[in-house]
């Protein structure tokens, strides 16, 4: 068995105040979330491009018991809401790399055995 925690958005970060007062300005009128939801639902050959920083960013946590470390590890997955994965890249521009925590590594899932990002104890 192990613990999982699926669907949590995180929107895309912004690295600096001007890009974050630029973004804001941007939004100011529109709903970021009926968009995602407009592009869901909408034939996608019909759509303009989309802005990355309009997306968020989905992920799936997983905790499951490492007998080779002994210890629970950190099995992780992003995606954007309608089913693209994320780069391990993408995922890691999302965290914050002062933490000291290296880099996930691409892993297959010991339980289900699907794609994942691994991080190391």
């Amino acid at each position: 068995g192990y613990l999982e925690l699926n669907g949590l958005m995180k929107a895309k970060a912004c690295h600096n105040n001007a890009e974050e007062k630029e973004l804001k300005a941007q939004n100011a009128d529109s709903d970021i979330k009926s968009d995602i939801e407009e592009i869901c639902e909408a034939d996608v050959s019909s759509l303009p491009p989309v802005p990355d920083h309009k997306l968020p960013h989905v992920y799936d946590y997983h905790v499951v018991y490492s007998p080779s470390y002994q210890v629970p590890v950190l099995f992780l997955r992003g995606y954007r809401p309608c089913g693209t994965v994320l780069s391990p890249e993408q995922v890691w521009s999302d965290f914050d790399s002062s933490t000291g925590v290296t880099l996930p590594t691409a892993e297959e899932h010991p339980v289900t055995g699907e794609p994942f990002l691994m991080l190391h104890p």
